[in-house]
């Protein structure tokens, strides 16, 4: 390199010919220098902070709904009706990946590894340049995501940008052999959901309350996250504001009744336990057991239940001591379901079990019951409280999310509508 003198003030100093590799324009770099640039940590950083962004506003969207357990050995056939062995291995659970998520765990437990960056093309103004993008999540279980990246390196004022927006929607997902960080969180998601079925299942009775449809309605406005104007208020909840076209007449009744309608609708943003009920009886016995009237007197929310009084057709089971029970999401059996006025209460989920625990004392009794029943085409009826706990509210589907608890069940001899048994299913 041959030397020149600069003057700076006063002072004399040899310096080399070249520049430094900031002060150089794109077109001006060698191909070692515009390979450096491609790799360097101000490169990587930005097309990491590209990466976060892009995945943030992907998953505020598209949140990643996965099932952490789905690689749970358990015997395929059985589980399909085993509803109680699939709750067990819990491989119906899922977990949903969200951005708060991410953004918490991102460059800690969520990690983005950017390796072999290579200069692909160089142009007048701007470089391109490739790599591999690696991202795995604590949170996401088994998984890990990659993918081939492009990325422009332009210079403003002696800082490089780079430019090279992806996301985790563009990563191929593949299966990998979990990490010590994504077992140690799948215990810990295990733990907190067997705490959170615990709390459920220890909350008293009296905590529940009976619901009328109608409360049905008033629930879903007070805890739904969808916010609702005056007018739709109006709308939802006044016959005589929907049936005046006079506008001012139409303000005047907004006056008068929108202070009551949101007053009685914060009446009910508490309630997250409640109860209602089936019956195949209809004697005696439903009045002193049911009791199911709402706060207001009205009547409970009464539904079909999905086959109890089909125990006659079971036979005792010796190693779980009782009778296979045939009711909502068991043995294959469908939720429950409840529809008012474009709202619907949906209980997909329960923590209790699939079997009517018969006492020692009772069960060869009952056995013969049951199989004197079979012989004469008759079958027990029932009736039967569901306690009932509300999750979440959905506000684009107009859905109340619930987890069904426990059933309090009445088995009625059809012929004295005498009690032949009384359990709770928990």
């Amino acid at each position: 390199m041959r030397g020149i003198v600069c003057i700076l003030g006063l002072s004399v100093v040899l310096v080399g010919c070249d520049k430094a590799v900031e002060d150089k324009k794109i077109s001006e770099l060698t191909s070692e220098e515009a390979q450096t640039l491609c790799k360097s940590p101000q490169a990587i950083e930005q097309l990491t902070n590209n990466f976060k962004a892009g995945t943030s506003e992907f998953l505020t969207q598209h949140p990643f709904n996965y099932y952490p357990f789905s690689d749970r050995n358990v015997d395929s056939t059985k589980s399909i009706t085993d509803s109680e062995l699939r709750r067990k291995s819990r491989i119906d659970d899922s977990f949903l990946y969200s951005a708060d998520t991410f953004n918490k765990g991102f460059g800690q437990t969520d990690v983005l590894k950017i390796s072999n960056p290579t200069l692909s093309a160089t142009g007048q103004d701007s470089l391109t340049c490739s790599a591999q993008a690696d991202f795995s999540s604590d949170e996401i279980y088994g998984k890990a995501f990659s993918t081939p990246v492009s990325y422009t390196i332009t210079k403003a004022d002696k800082k490089i940008i780079t430019e090279g927006k992806f996301a985790l929607a563009d990563m191929k997902q593949s299966k990998v052999e979990p990490t010590a960080g994504q077992k140690a969180w799948r215990d810990k998601y295990e733990a907190e959901l067997n705490a959170k079925d615990q709390a459920l299942k220890n909350v008293a009775d009296s905590e529940y309350q009976p619901i009328s449809t109608k409360d049905l309605f008033y629930i879903y406005f007070a805890q739904t996250p969808r916010q609702f104007n005056d007018d739709e208020l109006m709308g939802l909840f006044s016959n005589k504001w929907n049936n005046t076209s006079d506008s001012f007449a139409k303000e005047d009744i907004k006056k008068e009744e929108l202070p009551q309608i949101k007053a009685k609708i914060a009446q009910y943003k508490d309630i997250k336990n409640i109860v209602i009920y089936s019956t195949t009886d209809g004697s005696y016995h439903d009045e002193d057991f049911l009791k199911l009237k709402t706060a207001s007197g009205e009547n409970a929310i009464k539904i079909n239940d999905m086959g109890i009084f089909t125990l006659t057709d079971s036979s005792y089971d010796f190693a779980k001591k009782g009778y296979e029970y045939h009711n909502f999401l068991c043995n294959m059996n469908g939720g429950i379901t409840v529809n008012e006025r474009g709202v619907s209460l949906s209980v997909d989920k329960t923590v209790r079990g699939c079997t009517v625990l018969v006492p020692d004392d009772q069960a060869r009794e009952i056995s013969a019951k049951f199989a004197d029943f079979k012989g004469k085409g008759k079958n027990v009826s029932t009736s039967a409280k569901y306690f009932i706990h509300i999750d979440s509210i959905n506000g684009d589907r107009n859905t109340i999310e619930a987890t069904l608890v426990k059933d309090d069940v009445q088995l009625i001899d059809p012929d004295t509508k005498a009690v032949i048994l009384h359990t709770v299913i928990n």
